[in-house]
């Protein structure tokens, strides 16, 4: 697979369904660091953008909401990848702006968000170093996961689903989201409930909502 062709395929998929300021964030903040990161570390470590999204809108941050550089959605966690240049954050910022870069970075942990940061100086000089901790630190959230359940395509999507989400989700959400029948809905998370990917939140003889199993870490998605 040539790295230029998926590029440009990965770039385009951001775009779909994109306008106003998350489109302009896209298209003026995915800079020469962000596409150095891809092209110097993501892509000789893991050779594939799925789970991937560049400039990513997190609301609900500090009353309002940001962007993040890339975000990894990958049930059951939420990865962030911060990338910074030494000029940008050692002298073009007040002390103002570096609080609040401290306060967001605390919500997004808070949000359960893990985060991670690269300096432009190891993206640029050192990616081989970067290369290998991000294939450890995949390796460490979602292993080779032998002996996970295999998830069918309708399974996969509303993993998604409870990644994008955040928080619990109801039959009736689900079943908007992946436009089908509430029956066929809830045969879905019972079968997700019984592979122990997800756990019932609310409801007892009758569930109303599930969230992610905690407990589960090795959810095999391919």
């Amino acid at each position: 697979m040539s790295y230029e062709r998926e590029y440009a395929a990965f770039l385009e998929n951001q775009k779909k369904g994109r306008s106003g300021e998350s489109l302009r964030r896209l298209q003026e903040g995915h800079g020469y660091l962000e596409q150095l990161f891809l092209q110097q570390v993501w892509w000789p470590a893991v050779g594939s953008f799925e789970h991937l999204f560049a400039e990513y809108e997190v609301s609900g941050v500090l009353h309002g909401f940001r962007f993040l550089d890339f975000a990894y959605l990958r049930p059951p966690y939420r990865l962030c990848f911060e990338l910074d240049g030494f000029g940008t954050h050692a002298k073009d910022l007040n002390r103002w702006q570096f609080a609040d870069q401290l306060q967001r970075q605390n919500q997004l942990m808070f949000d359960d968000w893990k985060v991670f940061r690269f300096a432009l100086d190891d993206v640029k000089e050192k990616p081989q170093r970067c290369q290998q901790f991000i294939q450890q630190l995949l390796g460490k959230y979602y292993g080779s996961a032998l002996d996970s359940p295999h998830l069918n395509r309708k399974e996969r999507q509303l993993l998604q689903f409870f990644v994008h989400h955040g928080q619990q989700v109801t039959p009736s959400a689900a079943a908007t989201f992946l436009q089908v029948s509430r029956v066929h809905t809830r045969r879905i998370l019972g079968s997700l409930h019984s592979k122990g990917v997800i756990v019932p939140y609310a409801g007892k003889e009758r569930i109303r909502s599930y969230v992610l199993n905690p407990d589960n870490g090795r959810v095999r998605l391919d």
